[in-house]
């Protein structure tokens, strides 16, 4: 059920989970001030009660939790919970994280038996126990930093660990960035690197796909169509990307075919002109 994908969401710890036979309640906490509280009941169906769970620990994404009603109750369950799990982000009620979860200094941990700022537990760490790694190429060349671990004190479910990651820079050493790491028992430091390091490329990722192929230029009214305009975006975005790398072989009006080579600062317009869809 753990999901491999880096974007989770989870309840809000405001939201109360109420279990009664036969169905779930889920509410807001109330407020002063407030004169109605959302309100929102589930039935017991299969799979409901592990979905919920893992809802409320926070390490599952949207897609794993909907295909797992949609695995126990079929394709329509899955659409009903999709369209429960759009109601709870408009009222509020859902937190997005990445895993691995980039952290302020401030941030507590248990950490050999005491609650401590991250920045305290950093301040432990031996020299010897820093790694030299790079989380992946960037525009100037390998993000090289110096890196370090600590399992944290913390419940987690059988099989999964959560430990802290530590990043620091070698230029300034007192420059030091932080991640909650949630993972299977005794992962290696160069995979929890590795992850941390994807920020960048779906950052980027983003970027690209919004000046090319318009990802958020959309206005919708319920998931599905929201859905439907990302699923097509990305498919377009891919299908670029792929051209970009492999090059495309043209056809001139003689029927000569030519293979012209698109580098990665050609634009869409560029792309359409070669394939003789817009007007030069």
């Amino acid at each position: 059920m753990m999901s491999v994908h880096p974007f989770t969401l989870s309840l809000k710890p405001s939201i109360q989970l109420i279990a009664a036979e036969g169905n779930y309640t889920l509410k807001a906490a109330e407020q002063k001030g407030q004169t109605t509280a959302h309100m929102l009941t589930l039935s017991a169906s299969t799979g409901i009660s592990n979905v919920l769970e893992h809802l409320t620990q926070g390490d599952s994404s949207a897609d794993s939790l909907i295909q797992a009603i949609a695995e126990q109750g079929g394709a329509e369950a899955g659409e009903q919970f999709a369209a429960t799990l759009q109601q709870m982000n408009q009222w509020g009620w859902l937190s997005y994280s990445v895993l691995p979860l980039a952290i302020a200094s401030t941030e507590t941990v248990t950490f050999k038996g005491e609650s401590l700022a991250v920045a305290q537990v950093g301040q432990q760490i031996p020299q010897p126990d820093w790694e030299r790694l790079s989380a992946g190429n960037g525009s100037k060349g390998p993000r090289t930093y110096d890196w370090a671990t600590v399992r944290l004190d913390e419940q987690t479910p059988e099989g999964w660990e959560k430990w802290l990651l530590l990043r620091r820079s070698l230029k300034d050493p007192k420059e030091l960035a932080y991640y909650r790491v949630w993972a299977p028992k005794s992962p290696s430091i160069a995979e929890m690197v590795r992850v941390a390091g994807c920020r960048w490329t779906i950052e980027e990722c983003f970027e690209t796909a919004k000046g090319e192929v318009g990802l958020d230029h959309y206005e919708v009214r319920s998931w599905k169509g929201w859905y439907r305009h990302i699923t097509m975006a990305c498919l377009a975005h891919a299908f670029l990307s792929v051209m970009r790398s492999e090059g495309v072989t043209a056809t001139s009006k003689k029927g000569a075919r030519k293979t012209q080579t698109i580098t990665p600062s050609n634009s869409l317009r560029e792309f359409k002109r070669s394939r003789c869809l817009c007007c030069p």
